[in-house]
Order: C-alpha cells, then structure tokens, then sequence
C-alpha cells in the first residue's frame, strides 16, 4: 500500500472520507495482488519468447547470408558447416549468455515483428497515462502497446505513411539504413497504388463489397 493512500486514511476526519479512504485501499490492495499481476508477467512472458524465436530466426538468415559470401571465395567447408560457423558467431556477438539482445539493428527487427516497438508521441504520452492508473501496466498497457503498433504498422501501408515521423526520419532525413529505407518506400507505394486502384473500381461501380448474398441474384 503507497504512503498516499496511508496518508489518506490517517487523514480521514468523517464517515465518509473513511468510507472512501476504505474503498481506495481495497482498490488499491486488489490491484496489487499477486492473482492480478501474472496476467501482465504471462504476456511478458510470452512477449520475451516470441522475441527470442524471432531473433534467433532473424540470425539464421545473416548467417546464410554470410556463409552465401564465404562459399563464394572457395572456403573448403560445407555449406552447412559454414551456416552454423556463421551463426555461432553473429550469436555470440549481438546476443549476452543470459538472452538478452545486444545488437541495435536486431531489436528493431525483434520488434516491429512483434508489435513491439516503444511508444512515440502523444501515443507515448497517452500509455504513460494508462500506467498510472491502478491496474493499468497489467491489464490495459501490454494490449494498448500491441494495438498501437500493429495501427502504425498497418498505417505505413497507405498513403499517410508519407507523412508518419518514421518515414521522415528514415527515408527524408537518412538516419535509417537502406534497407529499412526501402521498405518504407514500398509499403508507401504498394498502399497508394491499391488504394488507387480500388478508388477508380469503386467510381466505375466496379467495387461494390461483399455484393448480393448467395442465391438467384448473385448467381447472375
């Protein structure tokens, strides 16, 4: 229990400042049992191992790519020898023995797979917010973050993705790599180019949903 809420029953001087002192303490304390909490530590959970599959996934492929470049300059080792060489070490070089991710370009690609990114903005400001609310960090805080990124993701596939902070940053000012630069610019162009073209289906009346339901009419 936090000194405020003390400080607030110490202070109660009437029936009903204690009754309200009372109902914040419960809320409070329910909040703060150990029964609400594994939520959140189970979405962590599951959170950390996702990130971990996915690095160790995203290191597989550097690894053959390395060894793709290695083979070419005539090294006498098996294409499976080189890839698990490769591995080894890029593993031991962006990954600590406890798991943990050391490498910057890894954690970016750990989590946009993820839908992990930290927060940006007023969305930050906003899930800030959220955590300072009794019961937020477990209950509201892993999902808001999920959806926050997986909006954003699905935003940088049409045309607003120009005008997203992330898309200036990396593709305007350059402080991404090119890689992460070009898939910025497609995402931006294969969204316009479907938004186009279903906008000038629809004006044509060549767009018209899910269309009649099955039967005599649709058959036509």
């Amino acid at each position: 229990m936090s000194r405020d809420v003390q400080l607030l029953i110490d202070t109660a001087s009437n029936k009903g400042e204690k009754v309200a002192a009372s109902m914040v303490k419960s809320y409070v304390d329910l909040a703060g049992h150990a029964w609400f909490q594994w939520p959140g530590k189970a979405l962590q959970v599951g959170d950390d191992f996702t990130k971990t599959l996915l690095a160790r996934m995203e290191l597989r492929v550097q690894a053959a790519d390395e060894a793709a470049k290695i083979a070419k300059q005539g090294d006498p080792r098996s294409a499976k020898e080189i890839r698990q060489a490769e591995y080894i070490k890029l593993s031991d070089q962006k990954v600590a023995p406890n798991g943990k991710i050391l490498d910057h370009g890894l954690i970016n690609v750990v989590e946009d797979a993820a839908f992990q990114r930290p927060l940006q903005g007023w969305v930050k400001d906003f899930g800030e917010a959220l955590q300072k609310i009794p019961g937020g960090r477990t209950f509201f805080m892993p999902f808001f973050t999920t959806g926050a990124n997986i909006t954003r993701y699905g935003l940088q596939g049409t045309p607003v993705g120009a005008f997203m902070g992330e898309y200036d940053q990396v593709v305007r000012q350059g402080m991404g790599s090119v890689d992460q630069a070009q898939i910025l610019k497609g995402r931006v162009a294969a969204g316009t180019t479907l938004a186009t073209a279903i906008g000038f289906l629809a004006s044509a009346d060549l767009a018209t949903g899910y269309g009649p339901a099955p039967g005599p009419e649709r058959d036509l």
